[in-house]
């Protein structure tokens, strides 16, 4: 699905697109078309994959194709989109090659999970570096920071980027009908959030999890905590706890 007239909350880079079968076939055409068409095509430049297989609802092959970065040049480009060809092994009619420019002054980077992928519970899981590359985590060089977000996100302040991000991630479950995904992300210096890819999330626990019920029975343990805690002193409170669990 192109998202590229669709969303409203992130930005998406230009991109040109052709299949597997057409670079087998028609090589020359495609590099031909891509520098003839786009002004962006002598830019710093980045080759993905877009194979079926990536955006199954029963297994992933995130990161398990090959992604160029900072290719310039005829000669690199065709090289760059070779690799990813060649990675793709056996490959579908369906299965696709897309190149796009490089986001430049990069500020932020990484993946979200609309759900924790450990245990399905319902949050959205930001997993990003604070660099100036783009595939910090995605390559894993980088696992700097990690934060869980209720789905709900009201405290948070609206000229975020996490406020946007999650913003993101409930407009992208919206248009897939589907609670669980993975979205590469990144945040230039300019604030602007930009989506890469997005695909199904994989989440291999048994465990399942209602969502309206999982914040309700938090809300209630909130309530009931401030009553404790209203009710009894802090240092009295804590030593009640300590001699309970004593």
């Amino acid at each position: 699905m192109s998202l590229q007239n669709i969303l409203t909350t992130a930005k998406i880079l230009p991109q040109f697109c052709f299949t597997a079968e057409q670079w087998k076939n028609e090589s020359n055409d495609v590099l031909n078309s891509f520098f003839t068409l786009y002004k962006w095509s002598d830019k710093k430049l980045i080759v993905r994959s877009s194979a079926v297989c990536e955006d199954s609802a029963f297994q992933s092959y995130a990161g398990y194709y090959d992604s160029i970065l900072n290719v310039v040049g005829v000669k690199k480009l065709e090289s760059a989109i070779e690799s990813v060809y060649q990675s793709f092994e056996n490959y579908t009619p369906n299965d696709e090659i897309f190149i796009q420019p490089m986001l430049e002054n990069v500020d932020i980077s990484g993946v979200a999970f609309t759900k924790d992928p450990s245990n399905n519970t319902p949050y959205y899981v930001l997993n990003y570096s604070l660099s100036s590359s783009t595939d910090a985590i995605t390559a894993g060089t980088s696992n700097e920071n990690v934060s869980y977000i209720s789905k709900q996100f009201d405290g948070l302040d609206k000229d975020s980027w996490q406020f946007k991000l999650c913003s993101l991630c409930k407009e992208l479950e919206k248009i897939y009908g589907l609670d669980a995904l993975d979205i590469e992300f990144a945040v230039d210096k300019n604030k602007h959030l930009y989506l890469f890819q997005v695909r199904p999330l994989i989440i291999k626990s048994l465990d399942n999890f209602c969502d309206q019920e999982h914040f309700k029975n938090i809300k209630n343990a909130r309530s009931d905590y401030k009553q404790i805690h209203k009710a009894t002193p802090l240092f009295k409170w804590r030593t009640l706890c300590f001699r309970h669990y004593a």
